[in-house]
């Protein structure tokens, strides 16, 4: 990797870094600030909505989980969605739901990273598109991470290999 940290979590210790403050596109780990800000706005995890069709179309060439209209799902499904197989529909109902789009809902993640101390990161998709406007460096994404990983929801989905989506029926 062109940027990296490599960073002992149980010692606090970081190991060996290479353009460690280098802003770059960030791709689908752009979902670790989403699923930790939707965590940070959902007060059920196990409410039930219905997929809206119009919500999840578009982003054809970025990973889904296979939701369709019509479709009921928890959040805590969705969250699973957007963690393990990268799922954007999932992503695009979180934000939905959570803040009423996009837009609304990466004003929520910039806060969030500005809390964090994220300086040297911006967000404007929770999905991964890449923009000039949704970056971060490795120096964020460890702070992320480490604030994450204290997160009992976020640890559980972080370090699961698998879950299954009742309404899809498949993991």
């Amino acid at each position: 990797a062109a940027s990296y940290i490599l960073y002992d979590i149980e010692n606090e210790v970081i190991l060996a870094q290479e353009n460690q403050n280098e802003v770059r596109n960030i791709a689908s780990l752009t979902k670790l600030m989403g699923i930790i800000t939707a965590l940070d706005h959902i007060t059920n995890l196990k409410e039930k909505i219905r997929v809206d069709g119009e919500v999840i179309q578009g982003y054809y060439d970025y990973t889904k989980v296979g939701l369709d209209h019509g479709d009921y799902v928890t959040y805590e499904e969705l969250l699973y969605a957007m963690m393990l197989p990268s799922g954007a529909d999932a992503a695009l109902l979180i934000n939905h739901h959570v803040a009423g789009g996009e837009e609304q809902f990466a004003k929520l993640m910039n806060q969030k990273a500005q809390e964090l101390g994220m300086n040297n990161s911006h967000f404007d998709n929770s999905i991964g598109v890449d923009s000039d406007e949704n970056y971060s460096t490795a120096s964020d994404l460890l702070l992320l991470l480490k604030y994450a990983l204290k997160n009992e929801t976020f640890y559980k989905m972080f370090t699961s290999k698998k879950y299954k989506i009742e309404a899809l029926d498949k993991e």
